[in-house]
């Protein structure tokens, strides 16, 4: 069973990404589109890991790193 921080936690995952996403189309990301793809990649797969993977709940390592 997920608690309400571990959902809070996936959705501020969620709301991470889209904010990089909209700073991604912005002007003067030009310079900086690796770096935002490579963080929108990184938080997508935490995201994905924190909200389906089952043993998260029971690993406290995870929510930290």
């Amino acid at each position: 069973m997920r608690t309400f921080a571990m959902v809070v936690v996936g959705v501020a995952y969620a709301v991470i990404t889209a904010v990089f996403l909209v700073l991604a189309t912005q002007p003067f990301a030009a310079d900086f589109m690796a770096v935002i793809i490579g963080f929108v990649i990184l938080v997508v797969i935490k995201g994905l890991a924190s909200v389906a993977w089952p043993g998260a709940r029971t690993r406290p390592w995870f929510w930290v790193a």
